[in-house]
């Protein structure tokens, strides 16, 4: 594990990079998702964040699958799901 410091507005802060396994996925957004997505990562591309699409995807990730489990799972980690994934259209709300 390595670990990046920087410092923002007189603290200091700490993030990661995980040396992880990693997979590649692909997903459809809305084009303007993707554009915000993409300006905000280019935005804090430079000191002190670094920020990447891929890491900013990543934190985005995390963070609301921990807000989604405090919400539907008593914040307990959601059980390993073995096989595979739900195929065919999914249910618009």
């Amino acid at each position: 594990m390595v670990f990046n410091l920087f410092c923002l507005n007189g603290g200091i802060y700490a993030f990661f990079i995980s040396m992880a396994k990693k997979v590649r996925v692909s997903l459809t957004i809305p084009e303007e998702l993707h554009q915000k997505w993409k300006d905000a990562a280019m935005f804090l591309s430079g000191p002190p964040l670094h920020l990447t699409m891929a890491r900013l995807a990543v934190e985005g990730i995390e963070h609301q699958i921990e807000v989604l489990s405090k919400q539907y799972n008593k914040g307990k980690v959601f059980p390993e799901h073995k096989g595979p994934g739900k195929v065919g259209r999914p249910i618009e709300t």
